[in-house]
């Protein structure tokens, strides 16, 4: 077993042996889970006929952003957690083969937690990410990883959702609003434990009066915090964008500027 100073030394590795391949393979990665389900209000009026996660920016959808990250790191076991408009989604498939799809029946009458209930076997060795995030740099997605993670960019403040972490660098607090911090920038990977461990939280909370209501992330780090070991992976401001808007869209891709002069 190795440490995590031993673990990134060997990944960082350029000319890795059959033997450092060896070592690393306990921590491989093996699938992922994407949620994709929501309606995407906030986008509207585009997203009045195709879903947030099929709208492009420079020619490419938000969702393959991260199928690429992912292919690019050898993640084959893809799931895509559908919803509103689902089966549009069914176009990705031409290009995209090993995805298979999850059907959230309740992605109207609860929040993002419904989708992890959907995906619930799939949790174990796993990255979960919203499928809207537009992955500008696919190297945040990484073959192997040591423990349980969440992605966050340093910031000296934000009052929007952050990650505070301990001096070691393990996440203490997910919440919004805080002072050196981490930006949450969604995505998060959970080892073989943590994964069997979220299963049956989702699961407790769902069954609960309005536990359908909650953000999923509220699981690991406001209700059982303490049975959760997570890493912060720190990234940089432009790795990974989130479009909450069809102005903040506009900053990238020009072509939607056709929306604000109406």
């Amino acid at each position: 077993v190795m440490d995590y100073m031993q673990f990134c030394k060997l990944v960082d590795k350029v000319n890795k042996t059959e033997d450092d391949l060896k070592k690393l393979e306990p921590y491989r990665v093996e699938r992922a889970v994407i949620m994709a389900a929501g309606l995407g209000t906030r986008m509207r009026p585009i997203t009045n006929s195709k879903p947030k996660p099929l709208v492009t920016v420079n020619g490419v959808s938000l969702i393959e952003t991260g199928l690429q990250a992912l292919e690019n790191a050898g993640i084959k076991e893809i799931y895509i957690v559908r919803g509103y408009l689902g089966e549009q989604f069914d176009l990705l498939l031409g290009k995209h083969p090993n995805v298979k799809f999850i059907e959230n029946v309740l992605f109207d009458k609860g929040n993002n937690i419904t989708s992890i209930l959907a995906a619930k076997e799939f949790l174990e060795r796993a990255y979960i990410f919203p499928a809207d995030l537009y992955i500008k740099n696919p190297a945040v997605i990484k073959t192997y990883q040591y423990q349980s993670g969440a992605w966050g960019v340093k910031v000296k403040q934000t009052d929007d959702w952050c990650l505070e972490t301990t001096a070691e660098g393990i996440v203490q607090r997910c919440g919004i609003g805080g002072v050196d911090c981490y930006k949450d920038i969604g995505i998060f990977y959970w080892n073989k434990e943590d994964g069997s461990r979220l299963k049956k939280h989702v699961e407790q909370v769902c069954k609960q009066e309005e536990g359908c209501k909650r953000y999923w992330s509220n699981v690991p780090f406001v209700l059982y915090p303490d049975e959760y070991k997570v890493r912060i992976n720190e990234c940089q401001r432009d790795d990974v964008m989130e479009f909450d808007t069809i102005e903040e869209l506009s900053k990238v891709d020009y072509s939607y500027k056709i929306y604000l002069e109406r």
